[in-house]
């Protein structure tokens, strides 16, 4: 139990080393500032310190004196403003204001701020989903709506990485339908008038009863109502039927009342189109393929398949990562996420056949929902040294080194995944890689209606396949390690199953 305890003890100690440095750099700088108080007081007798860059300078009434963080030669006088540009100063990070708690020297600032937990980044990728047919537009608007229910809940394979983001997608676009048509369209935008972009900026309130009707029908029913309008004075004239093209002024008084020609029981009705055999089995609703709209293009009737009925919704990532990690977020989430899974061309007719494009060498990569992301999940790791009546302990229970050793090669994803156990892995995660963490600020609305800054939270990093060289080794390492005395390791647990 004494071993368990030198990382802490090397921790704490690391810590009075800083914080003995700090005080000594305090104290340094006291020194110097009362040689600066021997100068003369006249600011007269200071001109020749501006124009003065000799480091040999004879001047007696200011003194040459050597900066006590880098030892650069200067007049006394200019200590004051070089402190300000030295590049061996304890300073706080510039995202101090966000939450960052580290003090650093000045010249370390660029390469701490691409690994800085307050420097965070927001996603603003877009991509869009079409609905399967217009009457699967229709039926998810029920579902929604809690009008239909689905007999049976389905499963659906971790491995089928598409499937989960679609499902993903879909669960965002169900949430916004359950809030009113007014609310939606006041968040509609030029380039998505017909639907807002997901999931919504505002949290609205969600209805507690619909009615049976399908919203897109009120669009329907007023433009028909229009277009009536427009079309009521000629609706009935012979000369206009037999020659459109001809002027509409003798219309005036010369109206047929004919109730024959009613066009609309003439036409034969639209038959509606079913839901494919492969998304019905997966109660999906959109298409699996992500398309690639340009954002600036606007998501109405000019797009050929809004015309025929193919509703288009647009997504937005909006997620926070930490700026050394956005590079593989955006990678592996948005450039490389059609390149998981491959399906069978006939797959919308049902055929359940996928094979991975992308595999590693070791484990195997799932979809993890409570991250909403990609992860690496190893192998399961076989029991060699399996007793009948040995005990099995929880990673609580570990030793604080074995516990440190295992945990210092998961990735940031794992991470998190285990600092949601409970309470003591979550401290643990916290204090020991907070290098990992990531910094939200939590906002609270006073009384008079102005938001203000409540305090700093911390997150683990949301991502994901970074894996170092190492965890393979250390698996094969740790399968033929046996412990004594306190723990007896039997079973090694999984973070995502």
């Amino acid at each position: 139990m004494m071993k368990s305890l030198i990382p802490l003890k090397l921790y704490l100690f690391h810590s009075y080393l800083m914080r003995i440095f700090s005080e000594f750099a305090i104290f340094s700088r006291t020194i110097y500032f009362a040689e600066i108080m021997d100068a003369s007081l006249e600011i007269d007798d200071h001109l020749h310190c501006i124009y003065c860059y000799r480091i040999d300078c004879n001047y007696n009434k200011c003194f040459i004196i050597c900066c006590p963080e880098c030892s650069v030669r200067l007049h006394a006088c200019k200590l004051e403003d070089h402190f300000l540009i030295c590049p061996k100063v304890l300073v706080y990070c510039p995202n101090s204001t966000y939450g960052c708690r580290k003090r650093i020297f000045r010249d370390k600032i660029a390469t701490h701020l691409h690994r800085c937990c307050a420097s965070v980044v927001v996603c603003a990728i877009q991509w869009n989903r079409k609905v399967v047919s217009s009457y699967a537009k229709r039926k998810m608007k029920r579902f929604a709506k809690g009008l239909d229910k689905f007999s049976d809940r389905i499963r659906i394979d971790a491995s089928e990485i598409d499937i989960c983001e679609t499902v993903r997608d879909q669960e965002v676009l169900l949430d916004s339908y359950r809030t009113s048509r007014q609310d939606r369209k006041r968040l509609t935008d030029y380039h998505n008038p017909c639907h807002p972009p997901l999931p919504l900026r505002i949290a609205l309130q969600k209805q507690e009863t619909f009615i049976d009707e399908d919203s897109s029908d009120d669009e329907n029913r007023a433009k028909a109502l229009q277009l009536k309008k427009k079309k009521s004075p000629f609706e009935n004239c012979y000369i206009c039927k037999t020659d459109p093209s001809s002027q509409h002024l003798h219309t005036l008084g010369n109206y047929i009342q004919s109730e024959k020609d009613n066009l609309d029981a003439i036409l034969p009705q639209i038959q509606i189109t079913s839901i494919p055999r492969f998304y019905l089995e997966r109660r999906i609703f959109v298409n699996i393929i992500r398309e690639r709209i340009s954002m600036f293009v606007k998501k109405d009737e000019n797009l050929p398949f809004v015309r025929k009925g193919i509703a288009v919704y647009t997504f937005i990532c909006n997620d926070c990562y930490r700026r050394d990690e956005y590079s593989n977020h955006y990678k592996f989430s948005h450039m490389e996420n059609d390149e998981f899974i491959g399906r069978c061309p006939s797959f919308p007719s049902g055929c359940p056949f996928y094979y991975h494009k992308k595999k590693p060498k070791w484990g195997s990569l799932r979809y993890n929902s409570y991250t909403s992301s990609v992860v690496h999940c190893g192998s399961e790791v076989e029991n060699v040294h399996e007793e009948p009546n040995a005990t099995i302990y929880s990673m609580c229970e570990m030793p604080f080194d074995v516990l440190y050793a295992i945990v210092d090669y998961l990735d940031s994803g794992s991470l998190r995944c285990l600092s949601a156990v409970n309470r003591q892995m979550r401290k643990f995660c916290f204090i020991y890689f907070n290098h990992l963490a990531m910094v939200h600020i939590k906002w609270m609305k006073s009384d008079t209606n102005h938001w203000f800054r409540k305090c700093f939270v911390s997150f683990t990093f949301l991502y994901i396949i970074n894996h170092r060289q190492r965890y393979h080794h250390f698996t094969n390492y740790f399968m033929q390690f046996q412990l004594t005395g306190f723990c007896q390791l039997v079973r090694a647990g999984h973070c995502f199953g």
